[in-house]
Formats: structure tokens, C-alpha cells, sequence
């Protein structure tokens, strides 16, 4: 009787750990999924602007070439190389967000990997 409830105990200790352990990595999962999903979102957000900055230094060369005074030039000149440091601003932006993406998505691939190999083993037997 004694041995049977020992047996039954170690049971019942060693499944629950495997659930902590599984809860532990769904979370950790669940962390990472939500990290990636944010970054992609700021990536995205900063490649908007930098499509606008394009289009007004697009703007800003048209009307440059089309001014008739050297103030005037000097005015468009002026607007053009704020709008290029702009430009520079989003795109380090958006590199850093694109490298802090991928760097998530990799963060527990290991881990990742082992647990579906045990899982799939657990799914054999």
C-alpha cells in the first residue's frame, strides 16, 4: 500500500513539473510572438515615412528646379538636405526595429526546436 501511494506521488510531482515546463514555454513563446508582431508594426510604421520623405524631396527637387531666384535656391536647397537627414533618421529607425525583429524571432529557436523534437517523440509512443 505504502510503495503504491509513493509510486502514485512521483507521478503526480513529475507530470505537474511538465506542465510548468510547458506552460513556461508557451509564455516564453507567447512573449516572443508578441515582441515580433510589435517590431514588424514599428518597421512598417517607419517605412511609411520613409516613402513621405521620398515624395517631398521629390517635391522639393521639382520646385528646385523650377525657382528663378538664388534665394529661393538656397530655400529649396535648405529643405532638401533636412528632408535627406529625415530620410537617414526613419531608415536607422526602421533598420534597428528590422534587426530587433529578426533577433526575436531567433531568441529560443533551440529551445523551441528541443521541445517539438519532444514532443513529436511523445506522439510516437
Amino acid at each position: 500500500m505504502m510503495p503504491d501511494l509513493v509510486e502514485e506521488s512521483r507521478k503526480v510531482i513529475t507530470a505537474s513539473s511538465d506542465h510548468v515546463d510547458e506552460l513556461d514555454d508557451l509564455n516564453e513563446i507567447s512573449i516572443r510572438t508578441g515582441a515580433i508582431g510589435g517590431f514588424v508594426l514599428k518597421s512598417n510604421q517607419y517605412g511609411k515615412v520613409i516613402n513621405q520623405k521620398v515624395n517631398v524631396l521629390k517635391n522639393t527637387a521639382n520646385n528646385l528646379s523650377r525657382s528663378t531666384t538664388p534665394e529661393d535656391d538656397r530655400k529649396q536647397i535648405s529643405d532638401a538636405f533636412s528632408t535627406i537627414a529625415d530620410l537617414f533618421n526613419a531608415e536607422g529607425k526602421m533598420l534597428s526595429y528590422a534587426t530587433w525583429t529578426a533577433a526575436s524571432a531567433g531568441v529560443g529557436a533551440d529551445r523551441t526546436w528541443k521541445h517539438l523534437l519532444k514532443q513529436k517523440r511523445n506522439t510516437k509512443r
